[in-house]
């Protein structure tokens, strides 16, 4: 059963150990994440230095289900996008908010760019108080 949506930013957290990765790997049984966040992370680990094979390794070895980004979701997504507060945000995150979304899900994550409230989305910031 699903338990929480993690976005690319709490991955990258927990695959570099950087502050708040603790309180993300209590997230990871029963996480889901969308096929879009999944890509947004080889990218990011590809932008740093490792071979595709190297981030499909890594990003594979974590212990949560990837979820295909649906119709429904990018509607929702795009729904979100046209709302005031969320025009600044990558569309991996306004992935991720659909996919919370249409589970009935909290989103997990690192990041701090999102609008404080986020109708029909509990987000669970797991940044720890020191900014890096």
């Amino acid at each position: 059963m699903s338990e929480s949506v993690l976005d690319a930013s709490s991955i990258l957290t927990l695959l570099f150990c950087k502050p708040g990765h603790e309180s993300v790997m209590k997230k990871l049984s029963g996480a889901i994440v969308s096929t879009v966040s999944q890509a947004e992370v080889i990218a990011a680990l590809i932008d740093g230095g490792a071979t595709i094979e190297e981030s499909r390794t890594m990003i594979l070895s974590l212990p949560f289900e990837f979820v295909s980004f649906s119709p429904e979701e990018a509607v929702i997504a795009a729904r979100y996008r046209s709302m005031n507060g969320f025009s600044h945000l990558a569309f991996e995150k306004l992935a991720s908010l659909a996919l919370a979304t249409s589970r009935g899900l909290p989103m997990v994550t690192t990041s701090h760019d999102l609008p404080p409230e986020i109708p029909g989305v509990y987000v669970e910031n797991d940044r720890e108080s020191s900014h890096a």
